[in-house]
């Protein structure tokens, strides 16, 4: 995308309750608004980014300390992250909203949580790599628990339908294996507590610490109302 303005709001008094057209207007016509050309970064950062990426993949598994598969997670959370990045542009590309006949200017705010999404991934790696080991190894355990729990959820809704009972089987052996190769047990897996939250690491007993101030900054930049709250997500 070449000279897409990014619009950072100084004020985000009076968004909530407004129709998503007004804001969308808001946001185009206020004057109160820091206005950046992102053809000056969009492709070094994105070439940055993926050098990075590379680098996690290819040399990360002998420099860490930690299992390989948390090198692993690294390069998918950035490569997730990348991927939201190029959305972000390709939607809002000038060529896009100038020639495009189906472009519509709410799709600029619709696609803002994914902003949040890659924040997200970044908490993520942050996190890991305070404790590449004990953080890397909780941050998986904690997505096949979630995924144990999810499977636990469909069989008590739909167990005894026999097409639901046979998927049910198929996922519950592969969660399994998956475990059973990253050298756990099921038990092992579901003694873990849950990956905290980016609201929890916020303001919880991270509070006070520079990576802490970083995200409570990034999660203010736009309003509550299209960001949604600062609650963090899962691990996977």
């Amino acid at each position: 995308m070449q000279g897409w303005g990014l619009a950072c709001p100084h004020s985000h008094s009076g968004v909530k309750g407004v129709a998503l057209k007004e804001v969308v207007e808001m946001y185009e016509t206020s004057e109160d608004m820091a206005r950046i050309d992102a053809a000056t970064f969009q492709k070094p950062l994105g070439q940055l980014a993926e050098v990075l990426a590379q680098k996690v993949k290819r040399e990360a598994p002998a420099l860490l300390p930690a299992p390989e598969f948390v090198a692993m997670d690294l390069h998918v959370l950035m490569r997730q992250a990348m991927r939201t990045y190029d959305l972000l542009f390709y939607v809002n590309a000038d060529a896009r909203r100038e020639t495009d006949c189906y472009w519509k200017p709410e799709y600029t705010m619709v696609t803002l949580p994914l902003i949040r999404n890659m924040i997200d991934s970044l908490y993520n790696m942050t996190v890991i790599l305070q404790d590449p080991a004990r953080n890397g190894s909780w941050f998986r355990k904690s997505g096949y628990r979630q995924w144990l729990k999810a499977v636990d959820e469909d069989q008590a809704r739909y167990g005894g339908k026999p097409e639901w009972d046979e998927w049910i089987a198929k996922a519950r052996d592969g969660i399994n294996f998956l475990v059973r190769a990253n050298g756990w047990t099921v038990t092992d897996v579901l003694a873990e507590t849950q990956w905290p939250t980016l609201g929890k690491y916020v303001s919880d007993k991270q509070r006070g610490s520079a990576e802490a101030g970083a995200f409570a900054f990034l999660c203010g930049l736009y309003p509550r109302p299209i960001m949604g709250p600062c609650r963090g997500s899962g691990a996977w």
